[in-house]
């Protein structure tokens, strides 16, 4: 897939418990022909999870990924996310 740009909003960040835990975002976004759906943002690495969370001052963002996949009832879940603010 080509690498394809979502703007997020109202931002959440989430932490698993599992496997050492991981840092990931919900937000809302467009996609396609739907309304407003759910958008689970997942980092590449645990260093980019650090960084955001050090860094991130509570903005709407504008997030890149290749890897996406929509579940309608679920929402959007984005991989590898690369981010800035908007």
């Amino acid at each position: 897939m080509n690498n394809v740009t979502f703007k997020i909003v109202n931002i959440k960040i989430l932490k698993t418990g599992v496997d050492g835990g991981h840092l990931y975002l919900k937000a809302k976004t467009q996609f396609q022909n739907e309304n407003e759906v759910d958008a689970y943002c997942y980092f590449k690495d645990k260093i980019d999870e650090k960084t955001f969370e050090n860094e991130w001052g509570g903005q709407d963002l504008s997030v890149t990924s290749s890897n996406y996949e929509f579940t309608k009832g679920v929402g959007l879940s984005i991989h590898a996310i690369e981010y800035k603010p908007i």
